[in-house]
C-alpha cells in the first residue's frame, strides 16, 4: 500500500506541476490520472472489506464523488448547457476528487500497518 500511495502522490502532483506550466498538458494528463486512480480505488475497494467500517466509508464516498461528477457532466453535456462553469466541473472537480483519493491511500498505508 504504501507504493500505491506514493505511485499515486507522484502521480497527482506531476499533474499539477504541469497544470502550472502548461494548462492543456496538465488537462491531457489528467486523463491517465484519472484512470489510474480508479484503478487504485477499485484496489483499495477490494482489499477494504478486511478494514474498518470507517475505512470502507471512506472508499465509499470517493465512488460516491466519482459518480455524482461523472452525472453532473453527462447531464450538462446533455442539456446542452456549456457556459463558464463546465471548465471548473470537467477540471477542477476531478482534480479535487483525486486529492481525496490521495488522502485516502495515505491513509490505507496507515491502515495496513497494522
Amino acid at each position: 500500500m504504501k507504493n500505491m500511495h506514493l505511485s499515486n502522490t507522484l502521480f497527482y502532483f506531476t499533474v499539477v506541476v504541469f497544470y502550472l506550466i502548461e494548462p492543456l498538458l496538465g488537462a491531457f494528463c489528467q486523463i491517465p490520472l484519472g484512470i489510474f486512480q480508479l484503478i487504485v480505488a477499485w484496489i483499495l475497494k477490494v482489499d477494504s472489506k478486511k478494514l474498518s467500517k470507517s475505512f470502507q466509508s471512506l472508499i465509499n464516498y470517493y465512488w460516491i464523488s466519482v459518480l455524482v461528477w461523472f452525472v453532473i457532466v453527462i447531464a450538462t453535456i446533455y442539456s446542452a448547457i456549456i457556459d463558464n462553469y463546465f471548465i471548473p466541473v470537467l477540471l477542477v472537480i476531478p482534480m479535487i476528487i483525486g486529492f481525496y483519493l490521495v488522502i485516502v491511500t495515505h491513509t490505507s498505508t496507515k491502515y495496513y500497518k497494522l
